[in-house]
């Protein structure tokens, strides 16, 4: 068995290959080193453990799954997280095959419906021991935002995503509650790792942005509205439940 990082550089590795057609199941399982326990991504994921439903941020070197429709649907889909919001696949966003990094939020929105991720898979405890040591109780708060849900953008709101960015690796400056072009910068960097964000990193705070900030809200279930590109109340409410979670 391979450790996480040593799946990640495998699954890297293939990139570009074609070899793994319609066999997303053994690209994963071969990336940990894994026999042949599962025809399927569905039987893989019916079977893992240590489920993380719906939680679009897993971390790097677990995998992760997707029903799928049509054809396909007997079948599923996995991939192997590698961190920030995206996964190496067999298949890109469309569903064409070639080993190729995606995004799991447009995978999502795009071709299939998320599942999920799991920590144990085919038996084994693949989660990064780093990963496991920080998690905690399912419903506690172990998350950047510590305050309450209110919708109300302030400094304490500011901060924790300051704080969720640097922990993305998108922003290094000081965590202040200043909500300036440098935190806007970031943000746009991220939304932009999650492919949902097109446009120059000006560090404008527009329609543009807030639009790309809904879209990746709403793919991880916490906002119901419009994706009108407005800052408000609904908004703010779902990017503090997102900062709460911590993932």
């Amino acid at each position: 068995m391979r450790s996480a990082i040593e799946a990640i550089q495998w699954a890297k590795s293939q990139i570009g290959s074609k070899s793994y057609r319609g066999l997303c199941e053994k690209f994963v399982r071969s990336a940990y080193g894994f026999p042949a326990n599962y025809q399927s991504a569905k039987e893989a994921w019916k079977a893992a453990g240590g489920k993380h439903p719906g939680d679009m941020n897993p971390p790097s070197g677990v995998p992760v799954f997707w029903d799928l429709v049509g054809a396909n649907a007997p079948y599923g889909h996995i991939a192997l997280s590698i961190g920030r919001g995206l996964a190496v696949s067999s298949s890109d966003e469309a569903g064409k095959p070639g080993v190729t990094t995606i995004s799991i939020a447009r995978f999502t929105d795009e071709y299939a419906r998320y599942l999920g991720w799991a920590e144990i898979y085919h038996g084994v405890n693949v989660l990064p021991r780093a990963a496991s040591e920080s998690s905690a109780p399912e419903g506690q708060n172990t998350g950047w935002y510590t305050g309450a849900i209110d919708g109300q953008f302030g400094p304490l709101t500011v901060k924790a995503l300051q704080a969720a960015l640097a922990n993305e690796h998108r922003y290094s400056a000081s965590i202040d509650g200043q909500f300036g072009p440098l935190t806007v910068k970031a943000l746009q960097g991220w939304l932009h790792d999650q492919r949902t964000y097109d446009q120059p990193i000006d560090g404008e705070f527009g329609p543009a942005t807030v639009s790309a900030l809904q879209k990746s809200l709403r793919i991880r279930g916490l906002y119901a509205g419009s994706v009108d590109g407005r800052f408000g109340a609904m908004t703010v409410t779902a990017l503090q439940k997102w900062m709460a979670r911590g993932k």
